[in-house]
Parts: C-alpha cells; structure tokens; sequence
C-alpha cells in the first residue's frame, strides 16, 4: 500500500532526493513511533486507520542512509490507471545497472555495466581497462573507476546462465553388446580347429537324392546342418529329413567323415554362440 505523508519541506526541483526529519513526522502525526535497527527504520502507522499504514525505509548498504522508494503522481496519470500501472512497472522491474538499484554500490553498477557494454569480458579486463583510465571522461568518473578496480568479481546473470550444462533426462540404462565381427574364430589358425554348425529350416520339402519323384512328403528333406570350418572359412552342409538330435548327430558324423577324407580332424563344434 502507498501512504502519503504531508510535511513542510523546501521547494527544490533539481533535487532527485527527498529529505524527510524524523521529528517533523512524529509532530505531524500523532500517536505514531519510530524504531531504528541495524535493518532500517519503521514508521509504525495507525492500526486500522487505512491512510495511516506502517511504512519500513531499509538501510542503503553503501551510504548506511535510511532509504526508501517514493512515487510522484503528477496531473497526468493521478486519474489514468494504465499509466499508474506502467509506472509501477517502471518502478518494480529495474535493470541491475539502473542508479535507482539500491542493491548494488555505485561502483559495483559501473562495474556491471562496463562488463555488459563490452560483450561480457571478464571482470579482471573490465578493471585493467578502468586502470588504465581509457573509460574515464571525467575525475569523479575516474574516482567510481579506482573504487571499482578494487571489488572482487561480482555475478552477472547473463553469465551465469550461460554455463548451465543440459542434464540428460532419466531413462533406462543399455549396454553395448561386446560381439564384434569375426570375435568367434578369433586365434583359430589350424584345420578343423573349431567348427561353428547351426539348422536351417526350409517350408518347402526337397526330393531326396536318391528318390525319382515318388517319395512321400515326410521323407523328403525339411532342412539341415550348416558347417564352418573358422580356418579355412569352408562351408558344408548336411540336408536333414527331421530336426531330431539323432538326425543331427548322423549329420555331424558325416561331415567329420568327409573332414577325414581331405585330412582334417574337427576337435570343436560351437553351436549357438556356445560350446556343445
């Protein structure tokens, strides 16, 4: 809530303070206190009374001063509510260099806005420059400038959101699959040395080799064994009427026969990715 406070005072128009006497408001209006802490001062204000709120002038870190926020409603917007609500705005959302921050000294403003005029340079350049004297037009420029060359690094929040970093959303957790190609014949040099079978299915039935065209359809081959030598890279492979273990073991039989028969000897069959 605004309160408006009436006082005798000296008409100064280039004045952008207003100095008010603690005294002269206590003799204006009765049956209020003030109270002064290390936070600021408090105008108590008058419990029920609507025109008379409590009003809390906060200390002004870099001058120690009592300070506080006023509004003047001139002809103009006294009876506009979109230009009081504009100036209120205006009032509210200050940019972190405007003199009317009072959170920051007005070294550490000039600081800031050097920091911002000059692409957002590093703070330890912002002050070598002022140093130097080269952002300085005049002498109480240039004292602003030694005070601020002595202040620690201050935050700029253009700065700071620029180093945020994406943090990956949530989400199950896979492993790469550590087969690679040609890792299941890996230091097979020798013949025979390992041999990799695996079935084949075929939907369509395949005449036997012995058959002429009569032979009935399950006795007719469905599939077989494929056989790969690692060494040699040498594919062969046994045709199977059924799928059976018997079948297959007939199918193994053979192929180590036909091995022996150019001097081979197969020493381990791997079926499945795993040894059988």
């Amino acid at each position: 809530m605004l309160r408006t406070l009436k006082l005798k005072h000296y008409h100064v128009p280039s004045s952008r303070h207003k100095i008010v006497a603690t005294s002269k408001v206590l003799d204006r209006y009765e049956g209020e206190t003030i109270s002064i802490d290390s936070n600021g001062l408090t105008l108590s204000g008058i419990h029920g009374d609507q025109t008379r709120y409590s009003i809390f002038a906060p200390r002004n870190i870099s001058s120690s001063l009592l300070v506080s926020i006023t509004h003047h409603f001139n002809s103009d917007t006294h009876h506009d509510p979109s230009a009081q609500l504009h100036q209120a705005l205006v009032d509210v959302n200050l940019a972190a260099v405007h003199d009317n921050n009072a959170n920051l000294s007005p070294a550490k403003r000039e600081l800031l806005k050097w920091h911002q005029c000059l692409a957002h340079i590093s703070f330890a350049n912002v002050q070598h420059l002022m140093r130097s004297g080269v952002l300085a037009k005049s002498e109480s420029t240039r004292r602003l400038h030694h005070v601020a060359c002595n202040l620690p690094p201050i935050k700029c929040s253009a700065c700071v959101f620029a180093k945020q970093h994406l943090c990956s959303s949530p989400g199950t957790k896979t492993t790469a699959v550590s087969d690679r190609s040609g890792i299941l014949k890996k230091d097979d040099l020798n013949p025979g040395q390992e041999v990799s079978v695996d079935h084949f299915v075929c939907s369509t039935k395949g005449q036997l080799f012995s058959s002429r065209g009569k032979s009935s359809e399950k006795e007719m081959f469905s599939g077989g064994a494929i056989f790969v030598d690692h060494s040699l890279l040498h594919g062969h492979v046994e045709f199977q009427t059924v799928l059976t273990s018997h079948a297959t073991i007939q199918a193994k039989t053979q192929y180590e026969a036909m091995c022996r028969d150019h001097g081979v000897i197969p020493q381990i069959c791997l079926s499945d990715n795993g040894p059988a």
